[in-house]
């Protein structure tokens, strides 16, 4: 596990026409949730956000596995992204399976909050984002799980150029 010194700034760092100010990042391949009927919190991420025009560019891998029992069936999961407790971004994705076979999935999540402190009365502030899987659909005797996460938070200015 990485320190919040080796996960902090190195230096700005110049994309397109925005500057990267902060980086965070959060990974686990050790702590598979087992998924039934309950949302489940991947990762949490803090961001100290420097400034309204800021913004925050959000990336997402999760790697989740399924096992269909004896019947052909349908997993549905909703992936999302939150700023405090607001979703900011999800996507659903789903697996097709024969049955008494494995499925190995991966989904990929990517979004810019336009307005990291929206309901803040600073200009600046510390913003949370969470990573979070709903199960959608798990029939019985599917079993669906993740298996690693990685979920980074950059802190985006606009460049002067």
């Amino acid at each position: 596990m990485m320190t919040d010194i080796e996960n902090g700034t190195s230096g700005d760092i110049v994309i397109g026409r925005d500057i990267m100010t902060e980086f965070r990042f959060s990974e686990s391949f050790v702590s598979p949730q087992f998924l039934r009927s309950t949302p489940a919190v991947l990762s949490t991420l803090s961001v100290r956000v420097d400034n309204k025009s800021h913004r925050v560019w959000l990336n997402a891998i999760v790697n989740w596995s399924v096992y269909a029992g004896p019947a052909k069936d349908l997993a549905v999961l909703l992936f999302e992204i939150l700023r405090g407790g607001k979703v900011i971004y999800s996507i659903a994705q789903s697996a097709s399976l024969h049955p008494r076979s494995v499925a190995f999935m991966n989904v990929q999540l990517q979004h810019v909050d336009a307005n990291p402190l929206a309901g803040y009365e600073a200009n600046s502030g510390f913003v949370q984002y969470r990573l979070r899987v709903s199960p959608l659909s798990i029939p019985a005797g599917v079993f669906v799980t993740t298996l690693s996460q990685v979920f980074t938070a950059v802190e985006l200015k606009a460049a002067d150029m």
